[in-house]
């Protein structure tokens, strides 16, 4: 049996051991504290340097040129904003460029943009794939407020022009907004595509709508062919019913693949393709990352 003093000291050594763990506690919850305001007051500094950063910004974008991303996802236009800060500035994936553009057939120096007065010039380099408002820029050309630029397959931007910009808002002028929708279509357009809606059927229309949305992706995939040299060229194609081996149809967009070596050409359909495209940005993928069995 336990003495009333072994219990006594048992009590006793108990009382301090509780009283030593919640002085323990008591600290840690002193120190997680001081932590939080730390971080509390690191992240306001963060989020202050942040705004200050983005009110420089928008004062430059007031007075300078810039380039703005446009994306299929209208939440994802708009993101990226390259100012033309310089006189010159080249646009490309090299360690000279101001205007940092990287992927598919990105040249180091892809282009050069030239500020001249309230003159905008842009000029593709050599072999260089840079189509404006639809057609391919060939030559030294000037740019004009809200014009579109698609470098290579995947890159395309919006021209802000300060000047015109200015100058149409006290003439009272609107410019209309730029979409995803309409760069295809005028892509589309200038490759020779009938685009125009008026007078066509339902069915018309939708043959139109499923052509302007593969077109990006088949020059997506002719620029991965080219970078990884397969040999191999995509084409879009208009199959009718007949040709499927159907009596009746519509009219449907599929893809022509051509091996350049052996001449051979196949049909994918839409869905395959798309599925294909996606494979084959994986292997791109690899292929950037070093991966020896991309």
């Amino acid at each position: 049996e336990v003495s009333e003093e072994e219990k006594e000291r048992i009590r006793k050594e108990i009382e301090e051991e509780m009283r030593a763990q919640m002085l323990e506690n008591q600290k840690a919850l002193e120190d997680s504290s001081k932590s939080a305001a730390e971080k509390l007051a690191e992240m306001e500094k963060a989020m202050e340097e942040e705004k200050i950063k983005r009110q420089a910004e928008d004062e430059k974008r007031k007075k300078k040129p810039y380039l703005w991303n446009l994306n299929e996802d209208p939440a994802l236009s708009g993101i990226v904003c390259h100012v033309i800060e310089r006189t010159k500035v080249l646009v490309g994936k090299g360690d000279k460029c101001q205007v940092k553009l990287t992927g598919l057939s990105i040249m180091d120096e892809h282009a050069l943009i030239e500020v001249d007065k309230q003159n905008i010039y842009l000029t593709a380099r050599m072999n260089a794939k840079i189509t404006l408002n639809g057609e391919n820029v060939v030559a030294k050309t000037e740019l004009h407020h809200n014009d579109r630029l698609l470098f290579s397959a995947g890159h395309v931007y919006v021209v802000h022009h300060p000047y015109q910009f200015k100058k149409a808002a006290k003439e009272g002028k609107t410019y209309s907004p730029i979409t995803w929708d309409i760069v295809q279509t005028e892509i589309a357009e200038h490759s020779g595509f009938d685009v125009n809606k008026k007078g066509k059927t339902e069915e018309e229309i939708l043959l139109q709508e499923d052509l302007i949305s593969v077109m990006p992706m088949v020059n997506e995939a002719n620029a991965i062919s080219e970078e990884l040299d397969k040999k191999k060229t995509f084409e879009i194609a208009l199959v009718s019913p007949q040709a499927r081996g159907m009596s009746k149809g519509r009219t449907e967009v599929m893809v022509k693949i051509v091996d350049l070596i052996h001449g051979n050409s196949w049909l994918w359909d839409r869905n395959k393709f798309i599925n294909r495209k996606y494979k084959m940005l994986e292997m791109y993928q690899n292929h950037v990352d070093g991966d020896a069995d991309w």
